[in-house]
């Protein structure tokens, strides 16, 4: 029989991960279940294989012996003919791919709104440097309250106090650092574990990263304009030439930037 490594390779980490909780084993030639599953926990077996199908290509030998081998034994644990009673969800998961990569689709494009806002703030980082502020996105993205607020803190004075911390934006960027921590860790793998894989979990998580997306709009815009401030700041002290190119002075702000200054000032706070 032909190997399987060329498959396991292909897993992530979180579906060695989810294997090896339900006690399945991929040999060199075969699946092995080492305990008796629940019909739930099947599933989601399936769906791991099924997910990576579609990801390498439908063709895949290996992919479709060990799906062969995940038929067996369901039918050995639940009587013959269990498999073929179930084949309407599993023609349902299959139905399913249009609407799972539209999803797909919509997390790439948050994952690039997010890289975006750690850009943002990157920049905002690099210009407070040459202050004296070493200061970094993770601080700004901290999961501890304290360290988001001491950095706030320092990013205000680093303006003099002309802006003051909005009680709202901290409650705002506090909601947007924890759902910004599952999607990027946890949420897919969260949900699919404790809910059906159907439709209503997809819109479900559709709408979990619109949400993302609008607050992450909100906090760059905040940024962007916080880092206009701070360009004007130091453009009119004279230190303009330590900037590093990749920073444009914003001597003479477009429409945009001073909105988003606008902006800025009214979620930090209106100046003192």
């Amino acid at each position: 029989m032909q190997e399987y490594q060329e498959f396991t390779d292909l897993l992530s980490s979180h579906d060695h991960s989810l294997l090896e909780d339900l006690q399945v084993e991929l040999g060199t030639t075969h699946v092995t279940f080492h305990k008796k599953l629940s019909k739930s926990e099947l599933r989601m077996v399936w769906r791991t294989f099924t997910a990576l199908k579609y990801r390498v290509g439908v063709h895949n030998d290996k992919i479709n012996w060990a799906l062969g081998d995940w038929m067996v034994q369901v039918d050995d644990w639940y009587g013959e003919g269990t498999v073929e009673n179930w084949m309407e969800w599993m023609l349902s998961d299959i139905g399913l791919e249009p609407h799972r990569n539209e999803f797909y689709r919509l997390a790439g494009g948050t994952l690039i709104r997010l890289q975006s806002l750690e850009d943002t703030i990157s920049d905002c980082c690099l210009i407070l440097g040459f202050v004296g502020m070493k200061l970094s996105p993770k601080d700004f993205l901290s999961l501890s309250k304290k360290i988001r607020k001491q950095t706030l803190g320092q990013l205000v004075k680093s303006v003099k106090d002309k802006i003051k911390l909005n009680a709202e934006f901290e409650l705002r960027l506090t909601d947007f650092v924890l759902n910004r921590n599952r999607f990027v860790h946890r949420l897919w793998f969260e949900e699919i574990r404790k809910s059906e894989f159907d439709h209503s979990l997809l819109e479900k998580l559709e709408q979990f990263c619109i949400n993302l997306v609008n607050d992450c709009d909100y906090i760059l815009k905040a940024f962007e304009g916080f880092r206009a401030i701070l360009l004007q700041e130091i453009a009119t002290s004279g230190k303009s030439s330590t900037l590093p190119e990749r920073t444009p002075l914003l001597l003479n702000p477009g429409k945009w930037q001073l909105e988003a200054m606008m902006l800025a000032q009214s979620l930090f706070g209106q100046p003192k």
